[in-house]
């Protein structure tokens, strides 16, 4: 997963689920504040909150069930987690 700089294109951080060998397995979900974003892993059906700033990954839900592909409305869980 990659930020970039919508002025310049410019790359601002990058994550990467390792343990995956080239398969993409995270998705962005929302914003929770200008330098967080929650990504999901819809492999193994957690959601972490990345600070793009300083690169800190940290796990707020797991889901029981690997590969359980879940949608929230991004505001609802800006309340719930933040």
């Amino acid at each position: 997963m990659v930020v970039v700089d919508p002025s310049d294109g410019a790359v601002l951080a990058m994550l990467a689920a390792p343990r995956r060998g080239g398969q993409c397995v995270l998705g962005a979900q929302t914003w929770l504040t200008e330098r967080n974003l929650l990504v999901s892993d819809w492999v193994e059906g957690d959601l972490w909150s990345w600070d793009v700033a300083s690169g800190r990954v940290l796990r707020v839900a797991t889901s029981p069930v690997n590969g359980l592909n879940v949608s929230v409305s991004g505001e609802v869980l800006v309340r719930r987690v933040s």
